[in-house]
C-alpha cells in the first residue's frame, strides 16, 4: 500500500478502530459488572437476531426510514424557499419573525396529543418529523442567504440582472453550505423523532419505536430494547455519513480548515 493509498484511507481506519474500541469497551464493562440491565453487545446482538424479532424487524426499519423520508421531504420544501423570502425580503422577516420564533422552541413531541386528535393516529408521526426538520432547515436557509455578499447582488444589478437572477445566480449558491448543514441536522433530529413519536402515538402497530416501546418493554426484553437501540444508532450513523458524502461531494470546491 502506497503512501497516497494509505492517507486516503487513514480516516476511515481511525473511524473503524474507534467503533471498534467503544464495542470492546461495553463488552468488557458489561462482563465486569455483571448486572441483567446491562446487557453486552453480544447479547443485544443475539437478541437482534432471533426468529420472532427477524420476522419483524426489517418491516419496521423500513417503515420508520419511510415515515422519516417523507416528513423529511415536506421540511425540505417547504424550510427552503420560506427561509429565502425571509433572508432576502426584511419585510418578511420582521413579518414572520414573532411566530417562528415562539413556534420553534415548542418540543416536537409536545405536538403529539394535538396531533392525533387534528389528524389522526397514522399521519401524527410523519408530521412531528416535518416540524421537527422544519426549523434547523429554515433558520439555516435564511442565514445563507443573508450571509450573501452584496457586492455580487450589486454586479448582477448594475448588468440589469433580474430579481430572480440574483435570488438564481448569487443567494442560493452563497447559501447551499448552510442550507445542507440545515438538511443534515433536520434529518437527524427527525430520525430521533420518529422514534419518540412512533413509542407515544403507535400508529398502525409498526416502526422501530413502537417495537422498541410496545414489544420489547412490556416484556422485559431488555437485552432487544438495548439492541435496538443499537440498530437506531447504526442506521442515524449511516444516514449522517450519506449525507456528509453528499455535502462535500457539492462542496468539493471548498477546501477544509481540518488537520
Amino acid at each position: 500500500m502506497n503512501r497516497t493509498t494509505l492517507n486516503r484511507a487513514k480516516p476511515y481506519l481511525m473511524s473503524l478502530a474507534g467503533g471498534l474500541f467503544f464495542l470492546l469497551l461495553w463488552q468488557v464493562s458489561s462482563m465486569l459488572v455483571n448486572v441483567g440491565y446491562f446487557p453486552s453487545f453480544t447479547s443485544s446482538v443475539q437478541a437482534l437476531l432471533t426468529p420472532t424479532v427477524q420476522s419483524r424487524i426489517y418491516s419496521d426499519i423500513i417503515d420508520s426510514v419511510l415515515r422519516v423520508g417523507v416528513g423529511f421531504f415536506f421540511a425540505l420544501i417547504s424550510g427552503i424557499p420560506l427561509g429565502v423570502l425571509i433572508g432576502r425580503w426584511r419585510i418578511v422577516h420582521q413579518f414572520t419573525k414573532p411566530v417562528i420564533q415562539a413556534v420553534r422552541f415548542i418540543p416536537p413531541l409536545a405536538l403529539v396529543p394535538v396531533a392525533l386528535v387534528i389528524i389522526g393516529v397514522g399521519p401524527t408521526p410523519t408530521f412531528i418529523i416535518w416540524f421537527a426538520g422544519f426549523f434547523p432547515i429554515l433558520l439555516n436557509t435564511v442565514a445563507g442567504v443573508q450571509r450573501t455578499d452584496l457586492t455580487h447582488v450589486d454586479v448582477v444589478k448594475s448588468f440589469g440582472g433580474s430579481e430572480w437572477q440574483i435570488l438564481e445566480k448569487v443567494m442560493l449558491p452563497s447559501a447551499v453550505p448552510e442550507i445542507l448543514t440545515g438538511a443534515r441536522v433536520g434529518l437527524g433530529v427527525g430520525w430521533m423523532s420518529v422514534i419518540a413519536a412512533e413509542m407515544v402515538a403507535p400508529g398502525w402497530g409498526y416502526g422501530l419505536g413502537y417495537h422498541l416501546w410496545a414489544r420489547a418493554a412490556p416484556l422485559g426484553q431488555f437485552d432487544l430494547m438495548v439492541g435496538i437501540l443499537l440498530l437506531l444508532a447504526i442506521i442515524g450513523f449511516i444516514m449522517n455519513e450519506g449525507f456528509t458524502w453528499l455535502e462535500k461531494y457539492l462542496l468539493r470546491y471548498r477546501r477544509p480548515v481540518s488537520r
